[in-house]
């Protein structure tokens, strides 16, 4: 050890559990849910599946953000286990450490710690839940406290998952959407995905994962390759876009229908900041724009 940088006492433990997979998991019942933080940090960084994945069951905190953590390539299967284990139901075992966690964010942001500071509400609250879905947690809860706590005892527990989603087609991320698939049949509509940045390539052939999605929660939106009718079709379901990007749009008529409504929808963004354009082409009509 450097004596001129000693490790702290809580360092050296965290290490130790890491070292002793086991241990490390048969402890998260018992030890103070103020070291859970950096022993996830640690967990993460050192690509500590099995610990993460028992760690989310039973987090002990409203949200869990992975902020400032650098995700790379190699974290991908960290992040499925993650979702893989989100505590949809509660615990069975009354003895066990009850689950807390209603927010998993897997965005990178600066400015987001690991877990909100807790403050003195009713009910408890994060920062960066959404506020756009009817589905989001927030607004889940305020109905279910309408309603016979009894009954919905054992009910899947509504929890927001945000993340940001790039579409591209690939084998990765296939699985990683049948996974997200597979969470929302078994939470019975209970989990939320709640994704602020959208990026598609080939938007006719996305169709059908974004029905899995809010669309009102898209903050940014990038779509490379599609129509500009499906373009408009998917922009009447936002109202909260701030940042718009379309590459290699198709369509037909500057004067017809498709076009008059994808100005329409546009002109309705209240909070659009960014709107950029490129390739657009234009079919069979080439000579009118020429004239």
């Amino acid at each position: 050890m450097d004596a001129k940088n000693p490790e702290k006492l809580i360092d050296l433990a965290i290490q130790c559990l890491l070292r002793h997979e086991s241990v490390a998991i048969q402890a998260l019942e018992y030890i103070p849910r103020d070291l859970f933080i950096p022993l996830f940090i640690a967990a993460f960084k050192g690509g500590h599946k099995n610990i993460l994945s028992e760690m989310v069951k039973v987090w002990p905190f409203y949200c869990l953000h992975l902020g400032t953590l650098p995700v790379r390539e190699v974290h991908r299967e960290l992040l499925k286990a993650m979702i893989e284990n989100l505590p949809l139901y509660p615990a069975k075992n009354s003895s066990s450490r009850k689950p807390k966690l209603r927010i998993l964010d897997l965005r990178l942001d600066i400015d987001c710690r690991i877990a909100c500071p807790e403050v003195r509400i009713e009910p408890p609250f994060c920062f960066h839940s959404c506020t756009y879905s009817e589905n989001s947690v927030t607004k889940i809860d305020g109905q279910l406290r309408l309603t016979d706590l009894e009954s919905s005892i054992h009910l899947p527990r509504p929890i927001e998952l945000l993340m940001d989603l790039s579409l591209d087609g690939s084998l990765l991320e296939r699985e990683f959407l049948m996974l997200l698939m597979r969470k929302i049949r078994e939470s019975f509509g209970a989990l939320h995905i709640c994704c602020r940045d959208l990026q598609v390539d080939k938007l006719g052939d996305c169709k059908r994962t974004l029905r899995i999605l809010d669309l009102n929660c898209v903050n940014r939106l990038l779509v490379d390759k599609g129509s500009l009718s499906d373009i408009t079709n998917i922009l009447s379901q936002m109202s909260h876009l701030q940042s718009l990007r379309l590459l290699k749009v198709t369509f037909r008529s500057l004067s017809g229908k498709v076009f008059k409504n994808f100005l329409s929808h546009l002109q309705r963004m209240e909070n659009l900041k960014e709107l950029k354009f490129s390739s657009f082409r234009l079919k069979n009509h080439l000579e009118s724009v020429l004239r």
